[in-house]
């Protein structure tokens, strides 16, 4: 493979975390996840920006009592007064969604190529609300060169499959079905206790008017489409179950360098949910603890300068 040289990126991200096993994620200053990578192989799709974000999002969606969705907020898009830092080798987001505050998480395992993904809002406690959470995680599962050479071109190799889980019910996978450094790469998602809907490209999240409006064309449904979708925009979709009171709600991730053989229903039996460190702190407790939370500057919510777009952009 030949060895492809970047942009220097050190001064984009925020923070870094990695684990034994050679999974290692990095966060923009803006909140966005930049990459989430397994040795040589990318795992997301798009590589996260600093100007534009990322495509990875963990959505809180708000419920009414009469079971529409009355307000949603992305928990990775940082706004001011969040925060965003390192507990215990966990990535935290802490802000506020619709005036109470949220802890989101992201915490690899310790030894295996797993990642989970938390998230914990305070508003429907004691209230007629519920809420739920919806993870978008984009796919690539390819080397980063061979990715940002064509991502779309990529997408259309990706195997889908919805899988069955005794406990977690609708399971996504998608096997790499070109040959990468090490095999065929493979992934899984889940969300743990059961999901109540999944997608496979980001054509059926978010659509084509998403261009226009900014809003994905799934996020205020509760219906969604319950089949498999290979187009050019490769993505695990999970919409959790509703809940009510304080709940966290978790979704699963879990990486395998080499799958020489297509998906098969028993590839379930490798997720894992336990083994991972306590989960981050209370989302009432807005303080900085373990690691400080520090706030990040938020470039999203300020036009670049000349010089910001002469190191991003040289020449």
């Amino acid at each position: 493979m030949p060895n492809h040289c970047y942009v220097d990126e050190s001064g984009f991200f925020a923070h870094e975390i990695a684990n034994e096993s050679g999974l290692t994620a990095r966060v923009l200053k803006n909140g966005a996840l930049q990459t989430l990578t397994a040795g040589p192989i990318l795992i997301n799709l798009l590589v996260g920006s600093p100007v534009g974000g990322g495509a990875t999002k963990l959505y809180l969606r708000q419920h009414d009592k009469n079971g529409s969705i009355s307000a949603w907020r992305d928990a990775l898009a940082l706004e001011p007064g969040d925060t965003l830092g390192v507990e215990n080798n966990t990535l935290v987001w802490r802000g506020t969604f619709a005036n109470a505050p949220y802890t989101a998480s992201l915490a690899l395992h310790p030894r295996q190529t797993t990642w989970r993904w938390s998230v914990t809002w305070a508003g429907a406690e004691n209230t007629n609300n519920s809420f739920d959470a919806v993870l978008v995680q984009d796919v690539g599962v390819a080397s980063r060169g061979q990715i940002q050479n064509n991502e779309a071109y990529t997408s259309q190799y990706i195997d889908h499959r919805v899988l069955s889980h005794p406990k977690h019910g609708a399971v996504l996978a998608a096997r790499q079905n070109l040959a990468q450094p090490g095999g065929h790469p493979w992934v899984m998602h889940a969300c743990v206790g059961g999901s109540a809907g999944a997608v496979t490209d980001g054509l059926q999240f978010f659509g084509t008017s998403h261009r226009v409006t900014g809003v994905p064309d799934l996020i205020k449904s509760t219906q969604w489409p319950a089949e498999v979708l290979q187009h050019e925009w490769s993505m695990h979709g999970l919409c959790s179950k509703v809940y009510q009171g304080r709940e966290t709600i978790t979704f699963v991730g879990h990486f395998v360098a080499d799958h020489p053989a297509a998906t098969q229903p028993l590839d379930v039996e490798t997720l894992t949910t336990d083994g991972f460190h306590q989960e981050a702190s209370d989302p009432n407790d807005l303080s900085e603890s373990g690691i400080p939370s520090k706030p990040a500057p938020l470039l999203t919510a300020q036009p670049p300068t000349a010089d910001d777009l002469a190191t991003w952009c040289p020449g």
